[in-house]
């Protein structure tokens, strides 16, 4: 029924009778004893129309060839279940023979390993045998040396008793030597003791030095690191005394250059307060140099702005009242107004801070000189008003009195 090429097996097909087809399709077999009657019926009516009965013969043809093709499907579908099943027992069976082979294997490995144990085991054996061999015959031949001595030499005799003194010496050198025994192994005991106290104290020692030099590497190490701290403390202490050297010399400079020019400041504005001459280099100089000061803040009014009506009223309070004062005096008290009021107003909105640079020293020269200094003074002691003076010391005690009380100044 089943033959195999490559391990695959094929169906072969058996033969199936008609009866054997319509009793696996029951449908078919209803159908065809349906037609078997019809046909008997046509038969027994004697009848005999070809055409019904070929019709009914194609028809039984039909209902034959579909029951042996629901026939042949079934035996199909039973085959490929049964080709499945024995694939499946195929592969099962290749897995055991796997499995047999490497147990197979396996036992063939232990048999191999236990036939060279029981070589290596049957040589011991042997070996052993011939030991005892060896033994037995060494054994007997000492029986026989020790027959042949005991049957050679007589009996020896016993030795005379030792003297009873010597005895007692004998014992007395023994205690003594036990004693000695003793004291040495107490002596051992406590140099062994001693021994092993010294390694204590030796690794304690050990231990504690080499705590001791870490503690040294680490002060070492910070006094490295305090060492290198301070030099650059040093180093920034070093730079920043040389910038604050350098600040102080150009600060030096400075209130050198600021003091010669207070100085003029003062000599100028005491000049432009006393001069009386229309046409005066010194005070044309002075205002051309210190003047664009009071210009500025002129135009400003913000900081002197709440003066001026006590300037106006001290103004009128000093300015005369007589008309013949007026009359005589009255282009030179308009011109002494004029100057007035400008080096009023030149002294209150200037300062020695906001002085301005000196282009030379040339420039000044005339005003820090003695003789040009000396010259104008007497000029000005010629031509001198005391009611100007007066006014002046006024007007120069109010503006530092309001400086003094005003916030801005404070």
């Amino acid at each position: 029924m089943l033959g195999g090429i490559k391990g695959r097996p094929v169906a072969v097909r058996p033969a199936v009778s008609v009866t054997q087809a319509f009793s696996q399709a029951p449908a078919a077999a209803h159908r065809l004893s349906r037609i078997n009657c019809a046909l008997f019926r046509i038969a027994s009516m004697g009848e005999y129309k070809c055409e019904l009965v070929y019709s009914l013969l194609r028809e039984k043809e039909t209902t034959v060839r579909i029951a042996r093709g629901q026939q042949h499907k079934g035996e199909r579908d039973e085959l490929a279940k049964a080709r499945e099943a024995l694939e499946r027992r195929v592969e099962e069976r290749d897995a055991q023979l796997l499995d047999k082979d490497e147990e197979l294997f396996l036992q063939l490995e232990k048999v191999v390993r236990l036939e060279e144990e029981c070589e290596k085991l049957r040589a011991e054996k042997e070996r052993f045998l011939d030991l005892q061999q060896k033994l037995q015959a060494e054994r007997d031949a000492a029986l026989r040396q020790v027959q042949s001595c005991e049957i050679q030499e007589p009996p020896l005799e016993r030795p005379p008793l030792p003297d009873p003194a010597l005895l007692w010496q004998m014992r007395a050198q023994a205690g003594q030597s036990e004693y000695q025994r003793r004291n040495l192994e107490r002596a051992r005991f406590d140099a062994i003791h001693q021994a092993t106290v010294i390694a204590a104290e030796k690794e304690l020692l050990e231990k504690e030095n080499d705590r001791l030099r870490r503690e040294l590497e680490e002060e070492r190490q910070g006094i490295g690191n305090f060492l290198e701290d301070l030099s650059e403390q040093k180093n920034r202490a070093n730079q920043s005394v040389a910038v604050l050297e350098k600040e102080l010399s150009e600060l030096q400079v400075s209130s050198q250059q600021t003091a010669m020019l207070n100085s003029q400041f003062k000599k100028a504005m005491k000049h432009l307060a006393t001069c009386k001459r229309k046409k005066c280099s010194v005070c044309s100089y002075t205002k051309a140099t210190f003047g664009d000061y009071a210009d500025r803040f002129r135009q400003q009014r913000k900081i002197f702005s709440c003066i001026q009506a006590p300037l106006e009223d001290l103004r009128q309070w000093i300015r005369p009242s007589s008309s013949m004062d007026k009359h005589s005096l009255g282009s030179q008290n308009e011109s002494e107004e004029a100057g007035c009021s400008l080096d009023n107003e030149d002294l209150l909105h200037s300062s020695p801070t906001r002085a301005p640079a000196v282009s030379g020293p040339s420039g000044l020269s005339y005003i820090d000189s003695d003789e040009s200094s000396d010259s104008s003074d007497a000029e000005d002691e010629e031509v001198l008003d005391p009611r100007a003076s007066s006014k002046w010391q006024i007007t120069f005690w109010f503006c530092s009195l309001y400086s003094s009380h005003h916030p801005y100044f404070s």
